[in-house]
């Protein structure tokens, strides 16, 4: 019961596999004694905002008492409460404190406002999971009504039969077939089942895990050819997965079949066991491109999935100036610490010289040690300016207009989506401007990822009529989306000329750029071909072949299929070497 109530600790990954079991009744040993699964998933609601309702106050104030000037602002103010240090309304000398918290509680509740919105958003995303059809990896309600009215549906699933059906993704579950179309989100860890593409292979981009913008390629399990909501219904099977992990680069899973596959009948008396591994799994974040569809099964969902597990919780930002400010601010209760000490032992000499004479001016005698304590406390007072409690409330109030400056400023919008800079966490705004180093491992970053094919140097002669736009940069990203085709006259007349050496040289040269890549061929509905490339750099390349007329046509098992400038079509074969770090 305790540990339910321990709202704010993260729930820490589940450490035993787990089996997923399709279409298959769960087993005795995986249910519990009122017949429900052992195995507990979680959802598949996503969480990143910081506070709630209810840790919003505690949570809010715990950070923000990480700063010693507020333990100090404090402490001056539970004095203020007694009669003997009262120099003002308590109430008064506890109003700016007030206001220097108030502030900065309303300005991290916006920001953590905006989180929940954009976990709002995520979560009431549309996806397309099977529908009439029944997950045995989750238990029947046990209620009398909600269970007589699940046998009713039960029954009209059974005569509409399975279908597909939008699904919110906080309402995927684990055990759930899915089906992704082309730039969709993935909404969970899935295991890719079949796809529409030729050899089971599908395109992601992994760019909001690893920051990597080249599509990756995935495939499907080759044993496993499903289609329509009616193929998934009647695949029997259960899968052997390893517990949740953050490692973005391994999976282990089997995919045990106990009736064998349709094509494939139990061998030797045993089930047909399928390994597989990170190449059959689309991780959360991801976006699934130049792919139709892809039908998957899913594993992890929540903060079970990769993503989740290697984000952790949002942590408090703090600008370098208010981290330096608080060893600056402990140095100077230091020096009033030091002065207040001066001043109780200067009163307790000072009195204790006047012992003898009775004088009018001291209270009482009796107690030196006490009058001095009192002291101590009252110069503490006397002395809080040397701790500026208007410092903290000047940079909260400038903090928040840097952030509306940054928001306002036309040099930081980006035209072609009309999108401003939205600052969203304003504690870092007095950090712009302080990178010292930037390092890059590649252009990439720079470059935007939009390649295209200007010139080239074939047997010591460059090709090429491309020219640089004056208007720079800013006017090719703004017309980043118009590409102008490769040409040169020279490089035609040079192609059909009677020197076979200079003209089979600038031949082999675009025959290679036509065969030498992993890109796939699909045509739209205009019957036009549209090349999916792994990256764009590749797309470029074979574009550029294309529009000097060796076009490359599709991807066969036995070679590579293409079409030279004289009509002549070439079937080559290709063999792909792949080199894994």
């Amino acid at each position: 019961m305790l540990k339910r109530l321990k709202f704010w600790e993260r729930r820490e990954p589940q450490v035993c596999a787990r089996q997923v079991f399709v279409n298959e009744p769960l087993p005795p040993s995986k249910l519990d004694k009122k017949g429900r699964p052992r195995q507990r998933y979680v959802t598949n609601k996503i969480t990143t905002s910081k506070y709630s309702i209810f840790s919003f106050v505690p949570k809010n104030l715990y950070e923000q008492f990480h700063r010693v000037a507020n333990f100090f602002f404090l402490l001056l103010v539970i004095l203020q409460w007694f009669p003997e240090f009262a120099t003002i309304n308590p109430i008064v000398a506890a109003l700016p404190m007030f206001i220097i918290t108030g502030i900065t509680a309303i300005k991290d509740g916006f920001e953590d406002f905006k989180r929940h919105v954009t976990d709002r958003s995520v979560n009431n995303r549309k996806t397309w999971t099977l529908g009439n059809w029944t997950n045995y990896n989750y238990p029947n309600s046990t209620s009398k009504f909600f269970s007589f009215q699940s046998k009713i549906s039960e029954k009209l699933n059974e005569k509409e039969g399975p279908k597909w059906k939008e699904t919110m993704f906080k309402d995927v579950r684990v055990g759930d077939f899915i089906k992704l179309n082309n730039d969709e989100f993935i909404p969970a860890d899935i295991l890719i089942l079949s796809t529409s593409e030729p050899n089971s292979l599908c395109y992601v981009e992994t760019k909001n895990l690893d920051g990597e913008t080249n599509l990756k390629i995935r495939s499907s399990v080759p044993e496993i050819d499903i289609e329509t909501p009616e193929d998934c219904a009647s695949i029997r099977f259960f899968i052997d997965s390893q517990p949740p992990a953050p490692n973005l680069y391994s999976y282990n899973a089997t995919l045990v079949f106990p009736d064998g596959l349709p094509d494939r009948p139990r061998s030797r008396g045993g089930p047909t066991k399928i390994p597989v591994n990170l190449n059959s799994l689309l991780l959360r974040g991801c976006v699934l491109k130049n792919t139709e569809w892809v039908i998957g099964l899913v594993v992890f969902t929540g903060t079970d999935t990769k993503l989740a597990l290697n984000s952790g919780e949002t942590p408090s930002k703090r600008s370098q100036i208010e981290r330096l400010m608080n060893p600056q601010i402990f140095a100077n209760l230091v020096i009033m610490a030091l002065m207040c000490v001066w001043c109780a032992v200067g009163t307790r000499v000072w009195e204790g010289g006047f012992i003898d004479l009775d004088p009018p001016f001291l209270v009482t005698t009796d107690n030196l040690s006490y009058n001095a304590f009192m002291t101590f406390w009252n110069a503490l007072i006397c002395f809080q300016n040397i701790v500026p409690i208007s410092l903290y409330l000047s940079m909260e109030f400038v903090k928040s207009v840097q952030a509306f400056f940054i928001f306002m400023d036309k040099e930081m919008h980006y035209g072609i989506t009309d999108t401003p800079c939205i600052p969203k966490n304003w504690n870092l705004s007095d950090d712009l401007g302080q990178i010292e180093y930037m390092f890059s491992d590649k252009t990439g970053t720079l470059t935007r990822n939009v390649m295209e094919f200007r010139k080239c140097s074939i047997g010591g002669k460059v090709y090429g009529e491309y020219t640089s736009n004056k208007g720079g940069g800013a006017y090719e990203a703004e017309n980043e989306s118009v590409k102008k085709p490769f040409t040169d006259k020279e490089l035609l007349i040079d192609m059909q000329s009677a020197d076979q050496l200079k003209s089979g040289t600038i031949k082999d040269f675009f025959t290679l750029l036509a065969i030498c890549h992993t890109v796939l061929v699909s045509t739209n509905s205009d019957g036009e071909q549209q090349y999916k490339a792994q990256s764009p750099d590749e797309a470029a390349l074979v574009q550029a072949a294309k529009d000097v007329g060796y076009t490359f046509h599709s991807r066969e098992p036995d070679g590579i299929f293409i079409t030279t400038p004289e009509g002549e079509k070439k079937s080559l074969r290709e063999k792909v070497l792949e080199h894994y770090v």
